[in-house]
């Protein structure tokens, strides 16, 4: 849908402690399964209050952190929001695993469509 440009986004004011909330009560249970730890870092500097699609940007959220937990077999996961030093105020969401990692020269092909990396393969689960 996004190359297509057939992506509708509803951009209205969210609260961003809530949307992680919903992340983390989603995505704890399989991340205890299997004796991860997860963590929220959140910056001091972020604002309480955004303006985003809060269903698809909490869908990505998700999905990043799913598929860290899957790929990841001991240690932890965090989600990390961050502010960008930039003057429009945007912000950068990151997800730190300790898992096996996306091998240099798979990194390229990873935002490609329908791409697994040779760790997914390995898993025999899908692509999510």
């Amino acid at each position: 849908k996004i190359e297509a440009g057939h992506m509708t986004l509803k951009i209205e004011a969210c609260t961003l402690d809530a949307l992680l909330s919903d992340v983390v009560h989603m995505l704890r249970p399989k991340a205890e399964e299997k004796g991860l730890k997860f963590a929220v870092e959140r910056a001091e500097d972020v604002p309480a209050l955004i303006h985003t699609d809060k269903t698809k940007l909490q869908q990505i959220l998700a999905n990043l952190v799913a598929n860290a937990i899957k790929f990841t077999s001991e240690g932890s996961v965090r989600l990390q929001v961050a502010r960008v030093a930039d003057a429009a105020g945007h912000l950068q969401f990151a997800v730190i695993d300790t898992g096996a990692g996306i091998a240099e020269e798979e990194k390229a092909a990873v935002f490609q469509a329908f791409q697994q990396t040779q760790s997914g393969v390995q898993s025999r689960e899908g692509t999510g």
